[in-house]
């Protein structure tokens, strides 16, 4: 049901306007979602300072991975138990080698992730992170959602195919630099 403004003048005190009735509406659909900041719902940081919009978010982003980690133990790990017990009843489903009760099941799991709003000062943190080893590239690229093993086969196949291209120079670990 849409109302009209008489309709809402006649409901409502003078002093409540669209505006509110917008971000009380934006509230109401948030708070199901769990902690989910106006700024975020709204879509809308316009009335933030750039460090309460930023703080907003890292803290909701932080939730999610909570709540990933929580699906992770509580779903998709049964769900891969189950999985297993099924796949190795079915022959030739998976390789023989895999069908033994020592194979090792490890895994991890594999999420979206979430985009810096400064790209070079992630990108120089993530470099003093590697650097000082309080960091892998394991963890690094599992930041941003990504198989560590995949991207370094993908780079070295890049590396691999720039080297005898001419005008461009190899210039240390991970860089390409023309000339």
């Amino acid at each position: 049901m849409t109302w009209s403004d008489r309709e809402i003048s006649r409901v409502l005190p003078a002093a409540m306007s669209r505006r509110v009735i917008a971000r009380s509406s934006a509230l109401g659909f948030a708070s199901p979602v769990g902690w989910l900041p106006y700024n975020i719902a709204a879509a809308n940081s316009s009335g933030y300072n750039y460090a309460s919009g930023r703080l907003d978010h890292q803290t909701y982003f932080k939730s999610i991975r909570v709540d990933q980690s929580h699906i992770e133990a509580v779903i998709l790990e049964r769900v891969f138990a189950a999985w297993i017990r099924e796949a190795v009843l079915v022959e030739g489903y998976l390789p023989q080698r895999l069908r033994t009760v020592s194979t090792d099941w490890s895994h991890t799991w594999m999420w979206d992730g979430h985009e810096h709003v400064d790209p070079a000062k992630e990108a120089s943190a993530q470099e003093k992170r590697l650097k000082n080893n309080t960091t892998t590239l394991a963890e690094e690229y599992a930041r941003r959602g990504q198989d560590w093993e995949v991207q370094l086969r993908q780079r070295a196949k890049e590396l691999a195919l720039h080297r005898p291209l001419p005008g461009i120079r190899h210039a240390g670990p991970g860089y390409l630099r023309e000339f």
